[in-house]
């Protein structure tokens, strides 16, 4: 027994180191890529998930073979659920089981990591560890990209993927093309400025969390401190969704959450003298608001404006954007394929793109994607929903929603500083992320997903412990009465 239990604590180590590595790699992933030839392209790109696969193996093997029992987390049920719905679909579709495979892959590669680390049950200290590395990683690639805002049109070169991969008749997403002006999108070694947007409003939602509610006056200062640079990177992406993501995490945290009168005072003041900027902005650049459009070099406050243009929603619609799929997705797809959809890996996903699968669309009459040619549909929800169906959307919103509901008991319950401020962290990031995700593939994207289901997979082992401990605690109180 002994031997056993050494072996389980040297295999919890070598999980934390393996966690580690990729909380480091996936985000420099799109820049390191660029380096390789095409030969090692798909090793490279494709062998993290290979080791994340034997690592969930042997993790549940080792807990099983030694004894251990089925540990309920609340996405099981529902994640079962929606994998069945899209077998059904796949079968009803007489689709190749291949799109399906992959399709599944796409949404859930990394939710493998999160059962990998509530079996392995890695302790609160590894947890710190991990956590700490993120920020350190969140400071790295802030620093990097505000240092490309100065440097400009020679950085961008630099850090920008490289060209356009394809083997095996499968396209490689990481070809950016950049469309905006050299210096002014910041994105650091991620590829896209939304990619790292979206990733510094993960991590900072985060660091906000555990500032509201650690009592520890020090680590308050480090936090704050750790705050100020990716907030003016954040500011230098230009990424309008990473900025609502925040706005809507910041709010629901403090004001319906806590229920902070001070936030909700500074919260509208600071929305009012916004208001009142933009509207001088307007009149004293001599602007018509209806007839913003996005640009390459247009400056910040433009950028906020265009979301109130109706020339943009014109061009968005006109032009294949994602408000043209927000309308055709239920009136084309949803009302010919109700329940079931299409099938995984035909319609509006990275899998559709990557296969240069036009099936569907061609059936009917749809472009191909955003501009008629990427394939994906810049709405992840209209993308499940148009190939799982409603039954398959319904499934996928309980994984989101069970894991939102268990984290927040864990927050009202846990008389831990840490593990509330983690808790109320993360129930941010998932109003972040499930906001973002109508306005991109942010379920898929791997600079995202990698960590929200790792941090996922951490809480969830943190709130095991602590039922663990009140269990203990009460059969202790039996014994003494």
């Amino acid at each position: 027994m002994h031997s056993f239990n050494s072996i389980q604590n040297k295999m919890r180590i070598s999980i934390e180191a393996i966690i580690c590595f990729f909380v480091v790699y996936i985000s420099f992933e799109p820049f390191l890529l660029k380096f390789s030839s095409d030969g090692a392209y798909p090793i490279l790109k494709y062998s993290p998930e290979v080791v994340i696969l034997i690592l969930f193996i042997t993790v549940l093997s080792a807990h099983f073979l030694g004894g251990g029992k089925f540990i309920r987390t609340p996405i099981d049920m529902p994640l079962l659920g929606f994998s069945a719905i899209t077998l059904i679909s796949f079968v009803l579709n007489n689709t190749q089981m291949f799109f399906w495979i992959l399709g599944l892959r796409q949404i859930f590669r990394y939710v493998l990591l999160y059962y990998t680390v509530i079996y392995s049950r890695l302790s609160k200290d590894a947890a710190k560890r991990i956590i700490v590395l993120l920020f350190g990683v969140l400071l790295v690639q802030s620093a990097i990209g505000i240092a490309q805002a100065f440097i400009g049109e020679r950085a961008d070169a630099f850090l920008l993927p490289g060209a356009k991969r394809e083997f095996a008749h499968i396209v490689s997403p990481a070809f950016v093309y950049q469309f905006w002006s050299p210096g002014q999108r910041i994105f650091a070694t991620m590829g896209r400025y939304d990619r790292l947007g979206t990733f510094i409003c993960f991590a900072l939602i985060l660091a906000l969390g555990l500032f509201y509610e650690l009592g520890d006056s020090k680590n308050k200062k480090r936090l704050m401190a750790l705050i100020v640079l990716p907030a003016v990177a954040l500011v230098f992406t230009y990424s309008r969704m990473s900025w609502l993501g925040l706005i809507a995490a910041l709010f629901f945290m403090n004001a319906i959450i806590r229920k902070d009168k001070k936030f909700i005072m500074i919260f509208l003041s600071i929305f009012l003298l916004s208001s009142v900027y933009l509207f001088l902005y307007v009149k004293s650049n001599n602007l018509k608001l209806a007839a913003i459009t996005d640009n390459a070099s247009m400056t910040i406050s433009s950028r906020i404006l265009s979301l109130f243009s109706l020339q943009e929603l014109k061009t968005s619609y006109n032009g294949y954007g994602r408000l043209y799929f927000i309308i055709q997705t239920p009136k084309k797809i949803i009302s010919k394929y109700p329940f079931f959809g299409v099938g995984l890996g035909q319609y509006g996903s990275g899998v559709a793109y990557a296969l240069q699968n036009r099936k569907i669309y061609d059936d009917l009459g749809l472009p191909f994607g955003i501009e008629g040619a990427q394939g994906q549909i810049d709405n992840n929800w209209m993308s499940i929903w148009a190939e799982s169906g409603t039954l398959g959307l319904i499934f996928f919103t309980a994984i989101i929603a069970g894991l939102f509901i268990f984290i927040f008991d864990l927050y009202k319950n846990s008389a831990d500083d840490f593990t509330k401020g983690l808790s109320l962290g993360f129930l941010g990031v998932i109003l972040a992320v499930s906001t973002q995700a109508f306005l991109g593939p942010y379920f898929e994207v791997r600079t995202l997903s990698f960590y929200f289901w790792v941090m996922g997979g951490i809480i969830v082992c943190m709130k095991k412990y602590e039922e663990e401990r009140t269990y203990e605690k009460n059969q202790q109180q039996e014994i003494e009465r």
